[in-house]
């Protein structure tokens, strides 16, 4: 099928080398110049693993191309995706300017004659409605995405779920011959109505976050009296009506979704006189684990965080993605900034295209994990990358000026010999326990 793309951010690219390498004919289209000239030499502006030798191998094969002429892209198309970002406004609504541009041109372009044209991106329930009428064109669809930053080219090749949103039965047969090849194995295919896909990715979302500030309030809870979180979740995580996932203590969820989602299925529920209770519970409690973090590391020091050189492992929101959007490293890092700590991080691929992040004015970016610690006198362990896994922690002890780690993903939780001479602080552990490796003293 000929397919376009409008939009060639995180999910528009995936999308389209994906489709382009079940043999689609995929043209993406962006009105950044930069980023297009970019794309069609083969280079990804994102770290995304996989992604970058899809796209080089189906341009190679003629089968994916990039324009920055949206009449170019509509000329091709049968199948036409929109993927422009939806990111929160100042009220934290889902900001909608980019698709509103994106109709408005199509409007003016004209007639769409039985072209298919699917709401990729994540919006407000009632939008694909919005975009028939605006465009007086009734073949129209919800196709949601549910990829894992990180995991996104194998998300596409073996999702678990695909939903089609479509009023008119052409267009669910249309879109599920285009994903037949994607639907081997368990993957379901779900086709229900337009608004009810649209809601399901909010829905989604909102139940992931939901269980995380969950399991983070339990570990409190666990620390408060003296229990432990990872013995807890085992035995509640036994109930298969629970399981283990997405039930992990930290120090909050972040990136480009969950917050975002959060806050808009809120927004959604209170145009209409709802109220998403427990979603505003959850968002809270993951707002108040930064502040948790943070008052845990000053209080260690009697004398304050005032110069103090604090090593970070980790500022992209998870392993996998150099994504920063709404990392919570970043936002503890500017909380210590904010008391005058002079902050050195280390990630294996987040400052490779976040160059313009403000966070990168104001601290120290360190080459490698090791030369981070150097001096250091605290270590904070932010995002669980594999390689912070099999450090040698006796270096890195003898390297800082105070051997002490506060580990916020809980990395080290099991390893008690590689932290012998550290005093050591994870999350939802006794105090007692944390303290087992204690060189000095516990904190105040």
């Amino acid at each position: 099928m000929n397919i376009g793309i409008i939009g060639t951010g995180y999910v528009g690219l995936v999308t389209g080398a994906c489709f382009a390498a079940k043999d689609n004919t995929v043209v993406c289209m962006d009105s950044a110049t930069d980023k297009i000239d970019t794309l069609q030499r083969g280079v990804i502006p994102f770290s995304e693993p996989e992604l970058a030798t899809l796209v080089q191998s189906n341009i190679a094969q003629n089968r994916l191309t990039f324009t920055t002429s949206l009449p170019s892209v509509v000329r091709h198309a049968e199948i036409l995706f929109i993927a422009a970002g939806t990111p929160a406004s100042l009220d934290r609504a889902a900001d909608m300017s980019s698709i509103d541009n994106i109709i408005a041109q199509l409007a003016h372009i004209g007639d769409m004659g039985q072209k298919v044209i699917v709401m990729k991106s994540t919006v407000p329930m009632g939008t694909t409605y919005k975009i028939s009428q605006q465009l007086r064109h009734d073949y129209v669809a919800s196709n949601p995405e549910f990829l894992r930053e990180g995991r996104a080219v194998h998300d596409f090749f073996a999702p678990d779920r695909i939903v089609i949103g479509a009023d008119n039965p052409s267009v669910a047969t249309t879109l599920a011959r285009l994903y037949a090849p994607f639907l081997e194995g368990d993957a379901q295919l779900f086709q229900v109505s337009i608004l009810s896909a649209e809601l399901s990715k909010y829905a989604a979302n909102a139940m992931l976050a939901v269980r995380i500030s969950f399991a983070n309030e339990l570990a409190h809870l666990c620390e408060a009296y003296g229990a432990s979180f990872a013995e807890v979740k085992a035995v509640m995580g036994s109930d298969m009506r629970i399981g283990h996932q997405f039930l992990s203590c930290g120090i909050g969820y972040g990136g480009s979704c969950f917050p975002k989602d959060m806050h808009a299925i809120i927004h959604l529920a209170r145009a209409v006189e709802q109220e998403m209770s427990i979603c505003s519970a959850a968002q809270r409690v993951n707002d108040r684990q930064i502040d948790r973090f943070v008052h845990r590391i000053r209080n260690y020091f009697a004398d304050g965080l005032k110069n103090k050189r604090i090593a970070v492992w980790g500022v992209a929101f998870k392993p996998g993605t150099d994504d920063t959007r709404s990392s919570p490293s970043v936002a503890i890092m500017r909380q210590l900034l904010d008391e005058k700590a002079m902050v050195v991080a280390h990630d294996p691929v987040a400052f490779a295209h976040s160059s313009g992040d403000p966070i990168t004015q104001h601290i120290t970016v360190a080459t490698s994990a090791y030369d981070a610690c150097v001096d250091a006198d605290a270590l904070l362990i932010h995002t669980e990358w594999d390689e912070y896994r099999d450090m040698d922690m006796a270096r890195v002890r003898n390297m800082m000026r105070r051997p002490v780690i506060f580990d916020g993903r809980n990395l080290y939780r099991e390893k008690s010999t590689a932290l012998d001479g550290f005093d050591y602080f994870c999350i939802g552990e006794p105090i007692a326990a944390e303290c087992s490796h204690t060189a000095s003293r516990e904190p105040t």
